[in-house]
């Protein structure tokens, strides 16, 4: 047991000094809540289902690190009525819906053109609405994950616009005639981000 408490106690006293000499600057260690800041955006963008085409709109909020990292919360709306050619019941329409949390790494945001690399992980759902009554088809569940890389612009320091593309990767589902092929692909997408950019 003494050995034991020794050899701890030498390996604490090492990692101390090797960390003293280094010298290396981490996001933990720089933490001050001086360089915390926060975000929301307003975004629009497009996909598809099957062959129709998705009119996305989406909001998210979330805190934001060092004008490096932002973590927070998303939510995302068909604004349109697609109906995709599969779609036998007239009066039909398939939206989609995702939410959930993202991550967000910026690069160089104090440039006025910087690139930002978000990744929205969340649950997506397709249902099926009606103008007129049809039969209740229920909805599918499935997890959503979205990297991508926008191209963004300083307007104001405490106003951005990005614009670029996300890769929809979905989790395996079967809902009437579609599943994750159908859904699966890229997304446009175009922001206007407000928030304290503090560094």
């Amino acid at each position: 047991m003494k050995k034991l408490i020794t050899l701890v106690l030498v390996m604490g006293l090492s990692f101390s000094f090797v960390k003293a000499q280094d010298g290396n600057q981490t996001l933990i260690n720089d933490f001050s809540l001086k360089k915390v800041g926060f975000m929301a955006e307003v975004n629009a963008g497009a996909s598809s289902l099957s062959d129709a085409t998705l009119g996305l709109m989406g909001l998210r909020a979330g805190a934001v690190f060092s004008d490096k990292l932002s973590v927070g919360g998303f939510y995302r709306f068909t604004f349109n009525n697609p109906v995709p050619s599969e779609e036998n019941f007239p009066g039909n329409y398939t939206p989609f819906d995702s939410y959930g949390a993202f991550l967000e790494y910026t690069v160089m945001g104090n440039k006025a053109f910087h690139l930002t690399f978000p990744l929205y992980i969340g649950v997506g759902e397709l249902d099926t609405d009606d103008e007129d009554f049809s039969p209740d088809f229920g909805e599918s569940n499935f997890l959503v994950v979205e990297p991508g890389v926008m191209l963004e612009v300083n307007l104001l320091d405490n106003l951005r616009l990005n614009a670029g593309v996300l890769y929809g990767f979905t989790g395996n589902f079967n809902y009437r005639f579609w599943d994750q092929s159908d859904l699966q692909g890229l997304r446009f997408q175009m922001g206007l981000k407000a928030g304290l950019f503090r560094r």
